[in-house]
C-alpha cells in the first residue's frame, strides 16, 4: 500500500505477495514466493449495493511471488477486493482484503483520471428554450480511444445528470449510444447560463464513476433563485420530503441520510412509492463547487423495504469537504418521477 494511503479519484498499483509457508527462501528472509500464479480480482463496495463490480487487472511483478492490482476508487469509503489465485499444481485459493479509501485530495494535488467525459460537436449557437442535441463520449485518458462497452448500473448504461452552475436546476436523463461510442439526447435548457454535465457510467470491468464536463447556453438569465440557500424540506407536486441524517455529519465519514416522505395534501406518510431503475430512490449530492458528486441508492434489504412502506427512505452518502451541498432525491410516486431539492451545510 502507498505510505500515504489510498485516495479516491486516482489510479494506483497495490501490491501483494504470495508465499509458500512450507518452504524457506534461500536468499531472502521469510518464506519462498510462489510464482506463475494466474490471479483475478473483483472489487466491490459493500455499503453501495447496486454499484457494478470492478474487475481490475492483476499483473506479475519482477520478483516471484509479487503481484500488483491496478485499482481506481470512484469515491472514498470501505472497499472489498476478492482475489482468486490460480496456483500451479494446486486448487484455486480465494482471498479477501478490505481497504479504507480516503476522499479525493485537494484539487492542487496531481491526479490521474483514467477516463474523461467529452462533449462532441456542441454548437456555439446553443440557446435556451430550443432543443439542442447533447453528444457525449467517454474517452480513455491514456490512449484517447472512445469507450464503447459499459456495464449496466441500475438498469441503465449511462445516467446523465445535468445541473445549472448554481446547482438549483437539475435533470436526470438516459441518453442512447451509437456504435461509435457517442451518446446522444435532445435537451431543452431553460435559461442562458453554464451547466455542469455529469456522466455516471461503468466502463466494462472498471466499476462505476462520475465523469464531469460542462456546456454553455445562451439566452435569458435564469428565472429561479440562483442563491444556494439551505433547506431540509423539498417538494415536487404533492410529494413532500423532510431530510435528516441519523448521525452528525463528519467530513470524510459515511452518513445515513434519511428522507421522510409525505402526501402534501393529506399530511400522511407517502409509503406508496415504487422502485425506479431498480431502486427505491436515487440521491445525487453535489458540492457547491460542482466538482464533487455522489450518486447513492438505498440498501436493498428487508429492513429498508419495510421503512419505504412507512414513507422513510435511507441513503448512504459521504461529504468529503466542508461547504454547502445541493441534494436531489428522486422517487417514483403516483405515476411520475418526483425530484425533491434540499441543501445542507457541512462545517469544517
Amino acid at each position: 500500500m502507498p505510505e500515504e494511503g489510498l485516495f479516491a479519484g486516482e489510479e494506483v498499483d497495490v501490491e501483494f505477495r504470495v508465499v509458500d509457508t512450507t518452504q524457506k527462501d534461500a536468499v531472502e528472509e521469510g518464506f519462498k514466493g510462489v510464482g506463475g500464479i494466474e490471479a483475478t480480482a473483483v472489487m466491490t463496495m459493500p455499503s453501495m449495493q447496486g454499484m457494478p463490480e470492478a474487475r481490475p487487472n492483476v499483473h506479475r511483478e519482477g520478483v516471484p511471488g509479487d503481484y500488483g492490482i491496478e485499482l481506481f476508487f470512484p469515491h472514498g469509503g470501505d472497499y472489498q477486493i476478492d482475489l482468486t489465485l490460480g496456483i500451479p499444481g494446486d486448487t484455486p485459493k480465494k482471498i479477501t482484503f478490505k481497504v479504507d479509501v480516503k476522499d479525493e485530495r485537494p484539487a492542487t494535488a496531481a491526479r490521474v483520471q483514467p477516463y474523461q467525459l467529452k462533449v462532441v460537436d456542441w454548437p456555439k449557437t446553443a440557446k435556451a428554450g430550443t432543443p439542442t442535441t447533447l453528444k457525449l463520449q467517454v474517452v480513455d485518458s491514456k490512449t484517447g480511444a472512445v469507450q464503447t462497452k459499459f456495464d449496466l448500473a441500475h438498469e441503465k448504461f449511462f445516467h446523465l445528470l445535468i445541473a445549472s452552475k448554481d446547482l438549483n436546476w437539475f435533470i436526470h436523463e438516459h441518453p442512447e449510444m451509437a456504435p461509435d461510442g457517442t451518446w446522444s439526447i435532445p435537451i431543452t435548457f431553460p435559461a442562458g447560463t453554464d451547466y455542469w454535465v455529469y456522466g455516471d457510467v461503468a466502463p466494462s470491468g472498471k466499476g462505476s464513476r462520475v465523469l464531469i464536463s460542462s456546456v454553455k447556453v445562451a439566452g435569458p438569465k435564469p428565472t429561479w433563485d440562483t442563491k444556494l440557500s439551505l433547506s431540509r424540506t423539498g417538494i415536487d407536486g404533492n410529494l413532500k420530503g423532510l431530510l435528516s441524517t441519523l448521525e452528525p455529519i463528519e467530513i470524510g465519514r459515511k452518513a445515513t441520510i434519511q428522507v421522510k416522505l409525505f402526501d402534501a395534501k393529506t399530511g400522511q406518510p407517502a409509503g406508496d412509492t415504487v422502485k425506479w431503475l431498480g431502486a427505491a430512490g436515487h440521491m445525487m449530492i453535489f458540492h457547491q463547487d460542482g466538482m464533487t458528486v455522489v450518486h447513492s441508492h438505498p440498501a436493498e434489504d428487508e429492513e429498508n423495504a419495510a421503512l419505504v412502506k412507512q414513507g422513510i427512505v435511507r441513503f448512504t452518502g459521504r461529504f468529503p469537504k466542508a461547504g454547502t451541498y445541493k441534494v436531489y432525491a428522486q422517487f417514483d410516486w403516483q405515476g411520475a418521477i418526483r425530484t425533491l431539492p434540499f441543501a445542507v451545510e457541512v462545517k469544517p
